[in-house]
């Protein structure tokens, strides 16, 4: 019974709680196996969690961003506040939507179940906010020209979309009347359906305005690496995000700890390391390829919205338009390799009587700054009240690239939805856009 309470706690603020940057979910157990018992506690059998979830986050240190931007449908009016035209700057996001989930109990102490989601993830790092702002833009951003540019590091761009199929095991290894001990281990099946990157070194130049009001680069040297793979980013629809890529696995782990603290409330620990693995997308020579850039100062690359945002899926063919600013040189890579944004994560979370509860959750990004993906690390401390019928709480966090932010999520049955930022976006700006909707029920077979 201990640890039935514990899990029905856990799923409660998983359902509606403890999403954010670099950190899904309590525990990989919860992640995949959205039920209302455990393996202990239940009769074998198959059960099955219907419902969907839309979860979207996106931070970077030159976002300035309101509530307002929550409701501007144009991509435009979000990227006019994501880059400060200023600085460079760092950071990532993701879109993720969560699918059914089948889960099977094979006795009390053994259960498998599988979870599908897809997930687009992007991340950003040292790109200059004056090229950023530029390219693609639909709603022109105000500058002051001539704007120099004087990087002396790598600026890169890295997006990559792929399915997952995802087996998970759950063991029950110690259960008694005081403490509960459980050990997960997830093992994914990726479908890679896109990737777009883009690196640039040593970049320098200048970007002017002409009598048109027309900004163009201008007297600007460096080199660039372009590479692309699927057509997901240059035709967005629902059907490439169900298409056949290229196979990869992956793996989760995870251990629970619950003890009994008194007849109502209880503490619980866990611990997992998530995303362990690489994505695969298969390229050529005519979507991967090297640059040299030697734009004179009788020559300009115009931002006339030419470079479209749908053009990134392709970025060669930019490029390529213009062989008398970009020299192409050769590239013998055939299979772009993306590591996933590996983390650690630990969370302690504490039931009180009368269902207050409150948790604090931190994540570890074990890729480093060089890496394509990675998540950023942070902590947050939530605070809340749940009941069968409604829940409501406040998240506080402090992650790498959104700083500090506040928010808060309510939950009304099956219907939840949440946001670690708004009420920081409310009051003044924040550096980081996140919020989820969904609903989810159950039912056993």
């Amino acid at each position: 019974m201990i640890k039935q309470i514990v899990v029905l706690f856990f799923l409660s603020t998983a359902a509606e709680a403890q999403t954010g940057p670099g950190f899904e979910k309590i525990s990989t157990y919860l992640s995949s196996l959205p039920s209302n018992d455990s393996p202990h506690a239940a009769k074998p059998g198959l059960s099955y969690l219907g419902g969907a979830e839309i979860h979207a986050w996106g931070t970077s240190t030159g976002a300035n961003i309101s509530l307002k931007d929550y409701f501007r449908p144009a991509i435009g009016s979000f990227r006019a506040n994501s880059f400060d035209g200023s600085s460079a700057s760092t950071g990532s996001g993701e879109l993720r939507l969560a699918l059914p989930v089948l889960r099977f109990r094979v006795n009390k102490k053994f259960e498998f179940g599988l979870v599908t989601q897809v997930r687009v993830f992007e991340r950003h790092s040292r790109l200059n906010d004056a090229v950023a702002s530029e390219i693609g833009e639909s709603k022109k951003v105000p500058h002051i020209y001539p704007i120099e540019i004087d990087a002396n590091t790598k600026m890169s761009m890295h997006a990559a979309s792929f399915s997952d199929l995802g087996l998970t095991a759950v063991y029950d290894l110690l259960h008694n009347n005081k403490n509960v001990i459980f050990a997960t281990t997830t093992i994914h099946g990726y479908n890679s359906l896109a990737y777009t990157g883009l690196e640039i070194n040593n970049l320098k130049g200048r970007i002017e305005q002409n009598r048109d009001n027309v900004s163009f680069l201008t007297r600007a040297s460096g080199s660039l690496k372009a590479t692309s793979a699927g057509n997901l980013f240059s035709d967005f629809n629902v059907p490439n995000f169900f298409r056949k890529g290229m196979f990869s696995l992956g793996a989760d782990f995870g251990l629970v700890y619950a003890i009994k603290t008194s007849v109502n409330s209880r503490i619980t620990f866990a611990a997992q390391i998530k995303n362990i693995g690489v994505l695969k997308f298969k390229t050529d020579s005519a979507s991967a390829a090297r640059y040299d850039i030697h734009i004179s100062e009788k020559e300009g690359l115009y931002f006339n919205n030419d470079l479209k945002n749908s053009a990134l899926g392709k970025l060669t063919r930019i490029f390529d338009q213009y062989p008398n600013l970009f020299s192409r040189k050769a590239n013998q890579q055939e299979m772009a390799r993306i590591a996933l944004p590996k983390t650690v994560e630990f969370d302690v979370q504490y039931l009180a009587v009368r269902g207050a509860f409150a948790g604090i959750s931190t994540t570890i990004n074990l890729n480093g700054v060089n890496k394509e993906l990675a998540s950023p690390s942070g902590t947050m401390l939530s605070i809340g009240w749940m009941s069968r019928m409604f829940s409501a709480y406040i998240p506080l966090s402090y992650y790498q690239y959104a700083y500090f932010n506040v928010g808060m999520g309510i939950r009304h049955r099956f219907f939840f939805i949440k946001s670690n930022s708004f009420i920081t976006s409310a009051l003044t700006r924040s550096r980081l856009l996140d919020f989820s909707i969904g609903f989810a029920y159950s039912a056993n077979y």
